[in-house]
């Protein structure tokens, strides 16, 4: 029997943004079947989400139901895994990000891990210093050995250090990546991406086969920053996207840590004004990020 509401929201999705509040709130308030049926003309939009017509009409022609019948035969099949918000391990973490929260996940490996009580997101940028790699990885393996979970990007530079960190120690990592599952990295990305997902998970915000923007990277770390309460910038120059996960973690609540880099280094100078300007506190080594723990429960 056909499952109506995933096939709609894997149609929704190809054609949409990923993390398009007006989407979300279109399939929260009417359901991914009829929001479909909108999306394509078939219905009218409703009063409530006037500015939903420009978006209608820029769909024209570019729904792509057989490719997204196409996905959804390849997930019956078993190829891909896919969550919905009605998923049992649908992370409810997610429901934070309101409208703006995925319409589903795409996963490749232990999805279990998306509620483990113990999680940390290391991030920094993909120019890396050889410093700042060795702190990423010591920080990983650190936490890997004390069965924190290690969530990161899956970039090249302080991500790509602390996964393969974690996992050289036995760890569980997840890799939140903003392009699709398979075909859509070079060869040696998908080879280490194969790895995350043997002993960990890898998690795509957008289709298999769909290419990297910066919306989706937006909205990748949207998902990170919403998955784990804290997150630790290791190193990162002043235009990263790290320092986007930082201020997302910080507008949660959340706990923002940073490594202090060397201030004659560009590949530092995000992190360290995380520290000057106070978004994040000053850590220098695994003990320092999670002492917090202690201090939150008033030991």
């Amino acid at each position: 029997m056909t499952n109506h509401d995933l096939l709609a929201r894997i149609t929704i999705e190809l054609a949409t943004t990923p993390g398009d509040d007006l989407i979300g709130a279109l399939v929260s308030d009417m359901g991914s079947v009829t929001a479909l049926r909108v999306l394509m003309g078939e219905e009218p939009v409703p009063d409530s989400l006037p500015e939903l017509n420009m978006i209608v009409r820029g769909l024209a022609g570019r729904v792509d139901v057989a490719r997204a019948a196409r996905l959804y035969e390849l997930v019956e099949s078993g190829q891909y895994q896919v969550l919905t918000p009605d998923s049992d391990r649908w992370p409810s973490q997610l429901n934070l990000l309101g409208h703006s929260a995925p319409l589903l996940l795409w996963t490749a490996g232990d999805t279990a891990l998306l509620a483990a009580d113990k999680m940390v997101t290391i991030d920094g940028g993909r120019a890396s210093t050889p410093y700042g790699e060795n702190v990423s990885a010591e920080m990983a393996s650190s936490l890997a050995y004390r069965g924190v979970v290690v969530m990161a990007t899956g970039s090249y530079g302080i991500a790509r250090a602390a996964h393969r960190a974690a996992m050289s120690w036995g760890g569980r990592t997840i890799a939140v990546i903003p392009g699709g599952l398979g075909g859509t990295v070079p060869h040696r990305e998908e080879a280490f991406l194969a790895s995350v997902r043997d002993t960990g998970l890898v998690v795509s915000i957008t289709a298999p086969g769909e290419q990297k923007t910066r919306t989706r990277v937006l909205a990748a770390l949207r998902v990170m920053a919403a998955l784990s309460a804290r997150v630790v910038v290791v190193e990162c120059g002043s235009r990263s996207g790290a320092l986007m996960t930082a201020q997302l973690v910080a507008g949660r609540g959340g706990d923002v840590c940073a490594v202090p880099g060397n201030v004659t280094v560009a590949a530092a100078q995000g992190s360290n004004a995380l520290i000057q300007e106070g978004t994040a506190r000053l850590v220098q080594n695994v003990q320092d990020v999670l002492d917090q723990d202690a201090l939150d429960s008033g030991n």
